[in-house]
């Protein structure tokens, strides 16, 4: 992953935002005194990430759902 400065990412801007519109945007991570702080991605990429997210999260709640069913049944 490419990194740059946020005083680069200031300056940079518009051209960061088209490189991430193509097919083969790949995320670029902003840096401030020379620590890596944030990562910019693309809308699709996002949206990917956090569909993952909330898959998990979903199928955690079920497998709870689930697990509180058995021991209902127990009884």
């Amino acid at each position: 992953m490419e990194s740059i400065s946020i005083s680069e990412a200031r300056k940079n801007l518009a051209s960061i935002v088209d490189s991430l519109s193509g097919q083969s945007g790949k995320p670029i991570g902003i840096s401030v005194r020379g620590k890596e702080i944030a990562v910019v991605i693309s809308r699709q990429e996002y949206e990917q990430l956090r569909r993952t997210q909330l898959e998990r999260e979903f199928d955690s709640l079920f497998e709870d759902f689930a697990e509180l069913n058995r021991e209902l049944a127990k009884r």
